[in-house]
């Protein structure tokens, strides 16, 4: 799911349907949901429909490394350590 950052808005009852339609079309195709990872727009509302109608739903947020908050603990962090990439 993806779009722009920028405010969203929906009237209530139209958001909620969207966003309990995605959710129920996600749990009942045993789908994982990905977005831009941020915490605006759509991708919000997304995240906040996951905690209010399906724990169970997997999203993963893709979000660009320079909006990625306390990104400087992992600058010095060799991946090599934690995955095998032999």
């Amino acid at each position: 799911v993806t779009g722009g950052a920028d405010d969203f808005d929906l009237p209530l009852d139209q958001k909620d349907d969207l966003l309990q339609g995605l959710v129920s079309v996600a749990k009942h195709m045993n789908a994982w949901i990905v977005t831009g990872g941020t915490d605006a727009g759509i991708m919000k509302y997304v995240g906040e429909a996951r905690a209010q109608y399906a724990a169970h739903v997997p999203l993963i947020g893709m979000a660009a490394w320079g909006v990625v908050q306390g990104r400087h603990h992992l600058d010095d962090v060799d991946c090599r350590d934690y995955f095998d990439m032999d």
